[in-house]
């Protein structure tokens, strides 16, 4: 079973999760940058043209307006890119949460490990590759036990050495596996 404070982090995979705000962030000022130029070329032009009409004493109007339309942009770009990090943050976050315990799963099952028991949550990524990963291991679990139980039948009539110590060998090797059920006779179908 998970502990509660996992579920509560929320930069599960650090790299990951920054890397893709990163994107959006970069993605967000590409497009802020494109656009205040083109609100800039858009109103120097129009409002240039208006106020040379009403006689103003201003020379260049893109002289007021440029520090505007930057201030303005720069204001915009903190704002989404911090709410674009919110949102990836958490989006990302039913992605890598799952991503991280499947990934303890199976470091557990590299360790010959059958006992460990997970659950995701309801709304997160990956939960069908889940359950095809609880299937696998309930699946090789009973196998495992069925092939003790054959091994330890098979040893018993055994009269050769040579396969006496074949059979001694692939009960070690299935023995050094922690299954769930304690033999084949709990697992029956």
């Amino acid at each position: 079973m998970e502990s509660k404070s996992n579920r509560k982090t929320i930069l599960i995979n650090r790299a990951f999760q920054s890397r893709l705000i990163f994107h959006f962030a970069v993605v967000n000022a590409v497009l802020l940058v494109f656009f205040a130029f083109l609100i800039f070329l858009f109103l120097d032009s129009e409002i240039s043209a208006n106020l040379a009409q009403a006689h103003t004493d201003l020379e260049r109007f893109s002289d007021l307006l440029f520090p505007i339309v930057l201030a303005l942009s720069l204001i915009q770009v903190l704002l989404s890119t911090a709410l674009i990090s919110i949102v990836v943050l958490y989006a990302s976050h039913r992605i890598a949460g799952p991503v991280f315990r499947m990934q303890k799963v199976l470091e557990s099952l590299n360790q010959k490990d059958l006992r460990l028991s997970w659950k995701l949550r309801q709304n997160d990524q990956f939960t069908s590759l889940s359950e095809e990963l609880k299937t696998f291991t309930t699946t090789l679990d009973a196998d495992i036990s069925r092939a003790q139980h054959l091994s330890e039948e098979a040893l018993s009539h055994a009269t050769d050495d040579n396969q006496r110590q074949q059979l001694e060998s692939l009960s070690a090797l299935l023995e050094s596996y922690k299954t769930r059920t304690e033999s084949y006779d709990q697992v029956q179908e």
